[in-house]
């Protein structure tokens, strides 16, 4: 894709993201008239825009902790990783900071709610976790690795990802404070990311 193709799916992207979508059917005849595939590609991203994905790997936001510090008892370690904080919670989970021994090394453990645990999700679970241990990709934070670990005496095993700790400003927050040609090029490496995970 030329970078003034990309420029112009982006604008009629944006424009059209705007709209009510009632009158995006409209907009879209006329801004692509004779480019069925810009128009296709499009229609794809405004669909992705509004599927809200409840996929614990993919939230798009790490909600930071409301809790205060003292209020949650943070377990001591997760698999063979020693907690060292709270970073935040999603929908499906919660994640925690902690450090790994050897190769001594920080690291971001997702841990799935117990509360939230089916047949089901665990199967997504694993299958999700042999996927993202094969990507590498600059943006994409590796897996180092995935099981399940008890976190409170006698309770059930909770499933675990332990990944590359990438330390910053959420992406959404750090994208309002950017000119727009800037959060474009965000957005292409995103894609990028985005576009590899998806050839595995």
């Amino acid at each position: 894709m030329t970078d003034e193709t990309r420029g112009r799916l982006r604008a009629i992207f944006e424009a059209a993201a705007e709209l009510p979508p009632d009158q995006r059917d409209a907009y879209l005849a006329s801004a692509c008239a004779g480019d069925p595939t810009l128009r296709a590609e499009i229609e794809d991203l405004l669909r992705r825009d509004e599927v809200a994905d409840d996929d614990f790997l993919c939230s798009p936001v790490l909600r930071p902790s409301t809790k205060p510090a003292g209020d949650a008892a943070l377990p001591s370690a997760i698999g063979r990783y020693r907690v060292t904080g709270r970073l935040g919670a999603g929908g499906m989970g919660i994640v925690y900071e902690g450090t790994q021994a050897s190769p001594q090394r920080a690291v971001a453990i997702k841990v799935i709610r117990a509360d939230l645990l089916s047949e089901r999700l665990l199967a997504r679970f694993r299958n999700e976790a042999e996927i993202l241990g094969r990507l590498e990709h600059p943006g994409i934070a590796r897996i180092y690795e995935a099981g399940v670990a008890t976190l409170e005496a006698g309770g059930a095993g909770s499933p675990f990802f332990a990944m590359e700790l990438v330390r910053g400003t959420p992406l959404l927050e750090h994208g309002r404070e950017l000119p727009t040609d800037e959060r474009l090029r965000l957005f292409v490496e995103i894609c990028e990311a985005v576009h590899h995970a998806h050839q595995k």
